[in-house]
């Protein structure tokens, strides 16, 4: 099987040595800068003997030409998006391009209630951990977070079992 992710995720990483116990698996992950969470990742699955391709942020698409599947975690599922790594959209956008399936491994207690999510703030990163000094006229930014829309993903896999899109607005809720 071959996965394609980015960033760190513990529950990621749980259900990739879940499936390399009982399948061959392979990974290709991005670094994901600033902090480069993903080399933790590839760092621990090659550990596991999981053979791991590691890209660039912005050529991890290239790992969806002969990808099965695409697992991402989350930081937050609300009713009709998740929080994530900054990239999570431009990569599941990919996918869905190519018909590669998407799915958000995350625990239960990852999952708000509207008003909840409506208060999230998407934290950002100082902008010098992109460019200390960037010339005039030259404005940084370094979003740390994004949201990803439903329509991007396949369904949830949680501790509550497997989730399709619609039916995330009532775990959300109770």
């Amino acid at each position: 099987m071959r996965v394609v992710t980015l960033s760190y995720s513990s529950s990621v990483l749980v259900a990739l040595n879940a499936i390399r116990k009982i399948r061959p698996l392979a990974v290709s992950c991005s670094e994901s800068r600033p902090a480069l969470e993903g080399r933790r990742l590839a760092t621990d699955l090659a550990a596991a003997g999981v053979p791991v391709t590691l890209f660039s942020d912005s050529a991890i698409a290239h790992a969806l030409d002969d990808a099965d599947a695409v697992m991402v975690g989350a930081d937050a599922i609300a009713p009709s998006w998740f929080l994530n790594k900054s990239g999570t959209r431009m990569l599941a956008a990919a996918a869905a391009q190519r018909g590669v399936p998407v799915y958000v491994i995350a625990a239960r207690d990852k999952f708000v209630r509207q008003q909840i999510a409506d208060g999230l703030v998407i934290r950002s990163g100082d902008a010098t951990e992109i460019w200390a000094t960037p010339p005039p006229g030259v404005d940084v930014r370094n979003p740390y977070f994004e949201s990803t829309p439903f329509d991007l993903m396949t369904a949830v896999i949680s501790d509550v079992g497997i989730l399709g899109t619609g039916m995330i607005p009532d775990v959300c809720e109770h």
